[in-house]
């Protein structure tokens, strides 16, 4: 497996392991009615962190145990199928911003936003866009990495 797969492939784990933990936590404070504005803006912290050290340590040890490749850099195979995979993954991001700025619509036209699936409960409106950025952020890393290593195992 090339050196730019391998790095794809743990990028891959390790965005999908955020999306389920912050999803999960998210559906488990909703379901017991504790979300708080706090609570929500200190999962994304943690969040953060935790993939930005995820990042370094993985990284590091794949760098460590393949140095050669590492220092190689990308080639040309390598680029065309990141140009493809960021592609295909700025429509996914471009949903979501769309779906934000409905969103938006909906709490600046003063609907009632209570009982709107979309909307989380024991939080203020902008927080639960936030909320739907950051799984749009995640989703499109996801999207982005696992088209990426579509087209190493495709080979073109």
């Amino acid at each position: 497996m090339p050196y730019a797969q391998k790095r794809g492939l743990i990028e891959l784990l390790i965005t999908t392991f955020i999306l389920i933990y912050y999803g999960s936590t998210v559906y488990e404070w909703v379901g017991a009615s504790t979300l708080t504005a706090e609570a929500l803006t200190a999962l994304f912290t943690k969040v953060v962190v935790i993939m930005v050290l995820l990042e370094i340590v993985s990284h590091s040890i794949l760098a460590g145990t393949n140095a050669k490749d590492a220092d190689a850099g990308d080639d040309e195979r390598d680029i065309s199928f990141k140009l493809r995979s960021q592609s295909a993954a700025y429509h996914v991001l471009s949903s979501f911003m769309v779906m934000a700025v409905f969103l938006i619509y909906v709490v600046q036209s003063g609907r009632d936003v209570s009982r709107n699936p979309l909307f989380l409960g024991g939080v203020e409106p902008l927080l639960s866009i936030f909320h739907w950025l950051v799984v749009g952020l995640l989703i499109t890393e996801i999207v982005k990495f696992a088209l990426r290593l579509w087209y190493y195992k495709r080979g073109y």
